[in-house]
């Protein structure tokens, strides 16, 4: 599973010609940066932060999912339990 993760300046980052597997946000009660807007896990439901980085990845990878970061957690746990992941 490719993640994308936030980058801070300086870092390397998604490169603007790939997509990620999956968008990962926090969910909407916690941390939230300056000029976030409210979306939607694809997964449970949950009201999560989308940054405004995040929605330019959204628009410009339409049909990648939005997931809590708790559904990704029980994801990736699920997947090591069945030998997908390693570590």
């Amino acid at each position: 599973m490719e993640v994308f993760e936030e980058c801070r300046e300086g870092e390397a980052g998604l490169k603007e010609d790939k997509c990620p597997d999956v968008i990962i946000c926090v969910p909407w009660d916690g941390d939230k940066v300056e000029g976030s807007t409210t979306g939607i896990c694809d997964k449970c439901g949950r009201e999560v932060a989308v940054a405004p980085s995040t929605r330019e990845i959204i628009a410009r990878c339409p049909g990648v999912p939005t997931r809590c970061m708790l559904c990704v957690h029980l994801e990736v746990i699920r997947a090591k339990a069945e030998g997908g992941i390693n570590g």
